[in-house]
């Protein structure tokens, strides 16, 4: 994934794999590169429990995170 900038993330459906770059949101964790998640058409309205990952690709563990 290559963000604009450290400021962004980018945000990909997990079932239709709709994807957007959006400004970084407070919670999001400052290794993200990639926000996973179900888009408001695939879920029937709003995200649900999204999904961090790193530059490697690797899942985040966001019990480091949110302690």
């Amino acid at each position: 994934m290559n963000n604009i900038n450290q400021n962004q993330i980018t945000i990909r459906c997990r079932e239709c794999k709709w994807t957007v770059v959006v400004d970084r949101q407070p919670e999001d964790p400052k290794s993200a590169v990639l926000m996973e998640d179900w888009c408001p058409e695939c879920i029937g309205g709003g995200f649900s429990d999204p999904s961090y990952y790193g530059a490697d690709g690797k899942e985040l563990d966001l019990k480091e995170y949110y302690q």
